[in-house]
């Protein structure tokens, strides 16, 4: 027999798997913002935060801006 969904319980789902690709896009970029100023990638070690903390201080360093223009 087939389970029959609500259209709110279809909404949770749809809602949970957008929030995923959210989480999946930002780790993508925040790599491959470490690999170009390292020229590898983070250590898996590394928390996200630390990741982050890399980043800003090599930027700092560096004198770049947070974004690109």
């Amino acid at each position: 027999m087939e389970e029959v969904r609500t259209d709110e319980e279809i909404a949770e789902d749809l809602e949970e798997e957008a929030n995923h690709r959210k989480v999946i896009k930002f780790l993508d970029d925040l790599n491959k913002r470490y690999k170009a100023l390292f020229g590898h990638d983070p250590d898996r070690v590394l928390s996200t935060s630390e990741i982050q903390d890399k980043i800003a201080a090599e930027m700092k360093r560096r004198d770049l801006r947070p974004y690109r223009l």
